[in-house]
């Protein structure tokens, strides 16, 4: 019997993961490229470009996490994006039918504000650090609570090798974020505390990231 450890991830899983990654990255491109035509490349008219450039960024590192996952060879290395990605499914499933009237069809923090965007976006959104509508907020929200499950999954596994997708992962939600505020700044209110506590909470992720990513790649070389 194969230890748990050293099982192969199955071609199936390899196979959906790579066509998973594919679609959030076109769908990535749609939002944080064609940030000014979502009413034709996207599934819903986004009016606000920040948080258009927020769900375009957070498709892209969601792709960089599926399609490092599928590369991988044994199972307990890809499996910690599984959860996130099954989640975040669901509960975009979910948005879509709260709000099917918005779209084309032609065309532990993380968590609770997550969840608070998801079931009560008109009473979380005046404490959000951008105009959000019911629809964005619930779809920022679904982001959240798929970022809480994969960290609440890496702390889990407690295995730097394991992970290492998830931390490169991080590294790219929090540069591509970043670079959104850079361009669409304007519509943060930086009078309010929640606008400095999300460049913070960008800056930690990134920085969490970023040294997990050199720890493995130190220990690796030691080995």
């Amino acid at each position: 019997m194969t230890p748990v450890n050293y099982r192969p991830t199955m071609r199936l899983t390899r196979i959906m993961l790579f066509v998973a990654g594919g679609l959030v990255l076109a769908v990535g491109f749609s939002l944080y490229l064609l940030i000014n035509q979502t009413e034709r490349f996207f599934a819903w008219t986004v009016g606000s470009l920040l948080t258009a450039a927020f769900l375009g960024g957070s498709y892209w590192s969601t792709s960089v996490l599926e399609f490092l996952s599928a590369r991988e060879r044994l199972w307990v290395d890809s499996r910690p994006s599984i959860p996130a990605v099954a989640i975040f499914t669901f509960l975009t499933l979910m948005v879509t039918l709260i709000h099917i009237d918005k779209f084309h069809f032609d065309a532990v923090l993380f968590f609770f504000t997550g969840l608070g965007l998801l079931v009560a976006p008109a009473a979380v959104a005046p404490y959000w650090p951008w105009p959000l509508t019911a629809l964005t907020g619930r779809a920022v929200g679904a982001w959240f609570v798929g970022l809480c499950v994969a960290t609440g999954q890496a702390a889990w596994e407690n295995d730097r090798q394991c992970v290492r997708a998830v931390m490169i992962s991080l590294i790219a939600f929090s540069v591509l974020q970043i670079v959104a505020l850079v361009r669409y700044g304007n519509e943060l209110n930086w009078e309010t505390p929640a606008a400095w506590l999300y460049v913070l909470l960008l800056v930690l992720l990134g920085a969490i990231g970023g040294y997990e990513t050199l720890k493995t790649r130190a220990i690796s070389s030691e080995v």
